[in-house]
């Protein structure tokens, strides 16, 4: 799910450049909505994984878990506060 949700921020970053100023908003609020997307995946692979410290397989998850939300938790924020500036015309 993670995975998915950071493919789906990378197309809505894509789209902010590219969509009609009606659908801004929409980028917006998938951009909201993908923020708790991550943390709620996130958190349903660190409850799993915390129970099977040091077995390579679990370890390997909450690595590339926190690699995920690193690189696009930041990026999806600044989306969704870039996109309420230009909505409030700032």
């Amino acid at each position: 799910m993670l995975r998915c949700v950071c493919e789906a921020a990378a197309l809505l970053e894509r789209a902010e450049g590219l969509c009609s100023p009606l659908l801004l908003s929409d980028v917006g609020c998938g951009a909201a909505l993908a923020l708790a997307a991550m943390d709620c995946a996130a958190m349903n692979i660190f409850v799993n994984t915390g129970t099977l410290r040091g077995d390579p397989e679990s370890d390997s998850y909450e690595e590339e878990a926190g690699r995920l939300l690193g690189e696009y938790r930041p990026r999806t924020e600044a989306l969704s506060a870039s996109v309420l500036r230009r909505l409030q015309g700032l």
